[in-house]
């Protein structure tokens, strides 16, 4: 059963063509076989009118003839239609006619036929969909009813139904016959074919083993001379001078000696290298660069089959003090034998390549400080200039020293960090770019970076080493660092005039680098002359620097000095200034601004002269929010009259609003220069670099504050000129809008030297009779009995001395005969060189007025104290607040108290507090209403009730006058009077009381009579 179901091999070609050959014989007999068969069936059913089983006779019959006549599909498929074609027509008989029927023949035929044809597989299927088709049809036909098994009965003994099976029985034995005997034919043929080939195989095998034989014994002889050969060869391939190796067909390394195993480090790992991709060791070029696996010479004659001579190739060879570098020739020829390529010479070429190294080493050095000297000779007077010739030496130098970043630094000091540094130029491979923004590179403290380094560069020393070690703790530098792909540095300092300028960095990207001699002899040469060249082109650049300088503040003085009738011009002069200071220090805008309120510096700004170079777009100006958060370091440096200034990218994080004042207008680097007036500070010059970041050296710092004090010197004559023209002006305008006559007097010539309006037209003269002041003509003007005491008042003043004012009245007749009264102010203007008193200024008023009013006063104020003398009231006056001002008692007046204890002192401490609230209320009220208020309080003094009338009026605007009145007396009188009245009314009552009785006591007697 195991057998039937393993999957059977595939047909030999014998087996396939007799099963071809026999399906074709039998398909044929079949069919020439049952051709009458079918017939007979046919005219049965056709008398019998079954045209069903007419149909399906038919079909089976073309589905038989089709799967026959079609030869292209392959004998397995047409034997399976064949045999699906069987079975499903014996299944129709066997159901219909049961087991009686020919259907059963049919069935053992299929299962036959499957067995000859087909695999065992499928010979199993065949035989099973028979059983199940002879199983099924028998519960079938015992389910039948006894009629139809009588009417198969019935049809069984029909003639023609035995005439039709019994041609079947014989078509299907024909058929079952022929396949066995050629089956059995097959099988004798098949007989006979082997024992031919037996026969034939035996005759073989005594002759190969004949050859054999003979073979043997040869190879052994040859063996034996290969093995004494081969003993020779491995003793001379062993003892080779240089290293030998064997490469298969495959590129595989087949054999190998001593010196090219050691070379290759073949033995070196677990698993033995069998292949050039295998090798640990690292395979260099000439130059350093990593030897490609395509370029390995094993591969490159594997591909190309062409010899290689004299390849140079360099292998590290890792060792425990570190790794060693081995220079190799090599030769590599192609062989023309079995299961080989080529042959790999090696020959060590190490001390030979280090001589020339040296020499080529020793050569690219004096080169390169050739080189260097030739760029760093150039003369370079701007940053600039400088900055692009030290880049080409540093280019120079890193093409000598095969280096991947060399670096120049430079030191500067930050007002809040101290002494930091920053990268000046760098030349790098492409690989090592970075952002010229980082922060860290625009600005790096020495003092995050560990003291012994910074005492070495100071000391004049040389550092190198990894950057791990160089900056510990520091991860956000080493992280920077990293990202630059630095790992490690050889840093020497660069000093100019004994002053550590900056630093010449040799970076790589490999932690564990070894610096050779050559490299730091060569660095040390190259920053000895960086140095010499940044000092003599910084004293070429001081000197033109200056040079320019002072031919700026020469420009700024012309403009400065020319002088400014108006404000327009003024600004114009100030701007002019700025454009030679902005053109001078090469900065993106200059301009002055002033604080706004005096004494809060930068609290609101207003910008006074403004200029910007011509590439530069207009800047945003500050919002008042940014305004406000100036940093307080910036404002206490500029208060103090200092600079402030530096870098500006990133740098006031504390105050976002003012940085971002400077982003937004891209302001790289800042300068504030306070312009000092006085003792304070009047401006700030501020100047802003775009495009560069700098360091404000102190040439430019002197520069700028020598301007400050130009523009300081010139505002000073400006606001003085400004001063003088408005004094002038108010001079001008206050002694022609004054009534007041002011005239200058000249002793030497008794003329007038000036006068602000006609006197002829003051006093009532025509300008003919009265053109100017003389003394014959104060002779006439003035009263004749006044005019004596106006002599004797000069003769005084002249011995008086300077600076005293003399005053003295007089009257003088006006053109119309009245008499004016004027009072003249007078005082020496000016002396001779001998010092007496040439010139007299007086300024004459007008008092006829005030004298008419002071003499109307001093009669009203005759009549006020006549009237105050009159009232019996004391009067006080008493401020808003409650104090005693002034006080008044008329004569024969009892006072209380001294004056002296409540003069200047508050209501609140000398009276009661009832008359205090009474007359802080009167005072409120009259301070709120006006008019006057009254009110009346007892004061007990001396065990005496004294009864006082106060009046309080307002008499300015925070005094009052109170007028107190005693009342005691009239109060007294007033209760007399009221007891004598309620007396009297009293004793009228009794007497109307005593008249009623009485009245009644008469009448009573009368009533009875």
């Amino acid at each position: 059963m195991k057998q039937l179901i393993m999957p059977a091999p595939a047909d030999p070609p014998a087996l396939h063509h007799w099963r071809e050959y026999v399906f074709w014989r039998m398909q044929r007999i079949a069919i020439l076989g049952a051709l009458p068969v079918m017939i007979l069936d046919l005219l049965r059913l056709v008398a019998q009118r079954a045209y069903t089983s007419i149909v399906i006779e038919l079909l089976v019959c073309l589905a038989v003839l089709g799967s026959g006549l079609v030869g292209r599909i392959p004998y397995q498929w047409r034997t399976w239609a064949v045999l699906s074609t069987m079975l499903l027509f014996s299944s129709y008989l066997l159901l219909t006619s049961g087991l009686i029927s020919a259907g059963r023949v049919y069935v053992v035929s299929c299962t036959f036929i499957a067995g000859l044809m087909l695999s065992r597989r499928s010979l199993l299927l065949v035989w099973l969909s028979g059983a199940a088709t002879l199983l099924l049809s028998g519960l079938h036909f015992l389910g039948r009813p006894p009629a139809e098994i009588a009417l198969l009965a019935l049809r069984l003994t029909d003639p023609n139904t035995l005439l039709t099976n019994g041609l079947i029985t014989l078509f299907m034995s024909a058929v079952v016959a022929f396949g066995a005997a050629s089956l059995v034919g097959s099988l004798a043929r098949s007989l006979r074919l082997a024992e031919q080939v037996i026969a034939e195989r035996d005759q073989t095998n005594a002759e190969l083993e004949q050859r054999v034989s003979t073979r043997t014994q040869e190879l052994a002889e040859a063996l034996a001379a290969l093995q004494a050969s081969e003993a020779k060869y491995k003793n001379l391939f062993q003892s080779l001078p240089v290293g030998v190796l064997l490469i298969d067909d495959q590129g595989g390394y087949a054999e190998y000696n001593p010196l090219a195993r050691d070379f290759l480090g073949i033995d070196e790992s677990p698993q033995p290298i069998r292949r050039a991709s295998e090798v640990t060791r690292r395979l260099i070029r000439p130059d350093g660069s990593p030897l490609p696996l395509s370029e390995y010479p094993s591969v490159r004659t594997l591909h190309d089959r062409q010899p290689l001579s004299g390849l140079e190739v360099g292998v590290v060879i890792p060792q425990e003090a570190g790794e060693q570098l081995t220079w190799l020739s090599i030769n590599v020829v192609p062989i023309d034998l079995p299961n080989y390529s080529s042959v790999v010479v090696f020959n060590d070429i190490s001390a030979r390549t280090q001589v020339e190294q040296a020499l080529a080493r020793q050569l690219a050095m004096q080169e390169a400080v050739a080189a260097c000297s030739r760029i760093l000779l150039q003369p370079a007077l701007t940053a600039a200039e400088q900055k692009a010739l030290l880049s080409n030496a540093l280019s120079a130098l890193r093409a000598a020293l095969h280096a991947n970043q060399l670096s120049l630094v430079q030191n500067f000091s930050d007002p809040e960090e101290g002494l930091c540094a920053r990268i000046f130029t760098r030349v790098a491979d492409e690989r090592f770019s970075y952002d010229p923004g980082m922060l860290l590179l625009e600005r790096l403290s020495w003092s995050a970076v560990p003291s012994d380094f910074v005492e070495r560069m100071q000391a004049g020393k040389f550092w190198a080493g990894p950057i791990a070690t160089l900056l510990p703790g520091n991860d956000l530098l080493i992280q920077t660092m990293h990202d630059l792909a630095v790992h490690s540095i050889l840093s020497v300092p660069i000093f100019i005039e004994r002053s550590w300028w900056g630093l010449l960095i040799f970076a790589h990207h490999q932690a564990d680098r070894v610096w050779e001699t050559y490299e730091f002899q060569l660095i040390q040469v190259a920053a000895g002359m960086f140095g010499t060249a940044i000092q003599r082109w910084q004293t070429e650049a001081e000197l033109s620097l200056q040079l320019r300088y002072a031919e700026a503040l020469a420009r700024c003085s012309q403009v400065l000095l020319l002088p400014a009738e108006s404000e327009a011009e003024h600004q114009r002069t100030l701007v002019a200034a700025l454009v030679i200071l902005c053109e001078a220090v090469d900065a993106s805008r200059v301009h002055i601004f002033q604080p706004l309120r005096e004494g809060v510096l930068l609290a609101g700004l207003r910008i006074l002269a403004d200029t910007y170079a011509p590439n530069i777009v207009p800047p945003i100006e500050p919002s008042f929010d940014q305004i406000l958060d100036v940093p307080q370091a910036m404002i206490d440096a500029l208060e103090a009259g200092q600079w402030f200034g530096g870098l500006a990218s990133g740098r006031f994080s504390g105050n976002p609003q003012f940085q971002q004042l400077l982003d937004q207008n891209e302001v790289r680097t800042i300068l504030m220069v306070p312009v000092i007036v006085g003792e304070a500070v009047w401006g700030v010059l501020s100047v802003a670099d775009r495009t560069h970041t700098r360091d404000w050296d102190a040439p430019t710092i002197q520069l700028l504050r020598t301007a400050t004090e130009m523009i300081a010197t010139f505002q000073q004559s400006w606001e003085a000129s400004q001063s003088l023209r408005a004094r002038e002006h108010f001079i001008q305008r206050v002694t022609e809008a004054t009534p007041d006559l002011i005239h200058v007097l000249d002793r030497a010539t008794q003329r007038s030297l000036f006068a602000n309006r006609s006197i002829a037209a003051q006093f009532g003269y025509s300008p003919e009779m009265l053109d100017e002041i003389t003394f014959e003509m104060m002779s006439q003007l003035i009263h004749p009995d006044d005019y004596p005491h106006v002599l004797a008042f000069y003769d005084e003043l002249i011995l008086a001395n300077d600076g005293t004012v003399g005053e003295q009245t007089f009257r003088v007749r006006t053109g119309d005969g009245r008499e004016r009264w004027l009072l003249s102010r007078d005082l020496i203007f000016a002396r001779d060189e001998t010092g007496h008193p040439s010139q007299i200024l007086s300024i004459v008023q007008d008092i006829t007025t005030s004298k008419q009013t002071e003499q109307a006063l001093a009669a009203s104020e005759t009549r006020l104290r006549a009237l105050r003398d009159a009232l019996p009231d004391l009067l006080f006056v008493v401020k808003a607040d409650g104090t005693f001002l002034e006080f008044y008692a008329p004569r024969h007046t009892e006072i209380l108290v001294p004056a002296a204890l409540f003069l200047g002192r508050n209501l609140v401490d000398v009276l009661p507090p009832s008359i205090v609230e009474q007359a802080q209320r009167a005072i409120f009220q009259v301070s709120d209403a006006g008019g006057m208020e009254l009110f009346e309080d007892t004061l007990t003094f001396e065990q005496r009730d004294l009864m006082f009338e106060i009046r309080v009026v307002s008499i300015m605007a925070d005094e009052f006058l109170f007028m107190v009145r005693d009342i005691t007396e009239r109060r007294r009188t007033t209760r007399e009077l009221l007891q004598a009245k309620e007396a009297a009314e009293a004793a009228d009552r009794a007497k109307s009381t005593f008249l009623a009785h009485i009245s009644h006591e008469i009448r009573t007697p009368l009533t009875a009579i």
